[in-house]
């Protein structure tokens, strides 16, 4: 009979090393897998969010240059109505690419900051809208909306014609005037303000993207 414990098995402490170094190489892939992750959704989010900042301050600006004021050569792209739409589309496209990374910390707390930039966006729509329907129910609208209309139709006789181009002026001026201060006796000084702080506390929130894509792309 063999007292050898080496040749009888496995000695305990043989077990304990083998053991570690099973749990140490599962925890070294299961690491590798977790890491991996983390960098593809980094990746995903910084490829995509680039572009969709760009729109989102690109769109702000349209909807907040917007106006239902009778102008030249307007089309239906330019409408407030589609201009707000549009931004909100590209606030949801933005929060869903954050929704799809989010094991890419920044991409967290992209959802954070997309909370706010949506709650400002609101205060301002709901501000601008109201400037926006002044303009509309405007009882000047329909003066100096013929006057444009007329005007378009007559670019060509402006060139040519001095004096024909500077009573069309003359007399488009005298509407834009009437309807400007309709505008400015309902919607106040206050309000003006009021909407341009709301628009920077928007911007700011843009800029916390901005700075959260930049550190995606590192």
């Amino acid at each position: 009979m063999n007292d050898n414990p080496v040749i009888l098995g496995t000695s305990p402490k043989r077990k304990i090393i083998a053991i570690a170094m099973v749990l140490t190489i599962g925890l070294g892939g299961a690491g590798f897998f977790y890491f991996n992750g983390i960098q593809t959704a980094k990746s995903n989010f910084a490829a995509k969010c680039q572009t969709s900042i760009s729109t989102l301050s690109e769109n702000f600006q349209e909807f907040s240059n917007s106006s239902n004021k009778p102008n030249f050569l307007l089309d239906s792209a330019s409408n407030p109505n589609i201009l707000v739409s549009r931004l909100f589309d590209e606030v949801n496209k933005f929060q869903k690419i954050s929704e799809e990374n989010l094991r890419y910390s920044g991409a967290k707390k992209s959802l954070e900051t997309i909370k706010s930039y949506r709650e400002n966006l609101v205060s301002f729509k709901n501000k601008k809208e109201k400037k926006l329907r002044l303009e509309s129910s405007n009882p000047h609208y329909t003066a100096l909306k013929l006057w444009v209309n007329y005007a378009e139709e007559n670019l060509v006789r402006s060139v040519v014609d001095k004096g024909f181009d500077r009573r069309l002026k003359d007399l488009g001026e005298k509407y834009e005037k009437r309807f400007d201060e309709y505008v400015s006796e309902n919607f106040s000084s206050k309000e003006e303000l009021e909407l341009i702080e709301i628009a920077k506390a928007v911007n700011a929130n843009w800029l916390n993207f901005a700075n959260l894509c930049r550190e995606a792309r590192g």
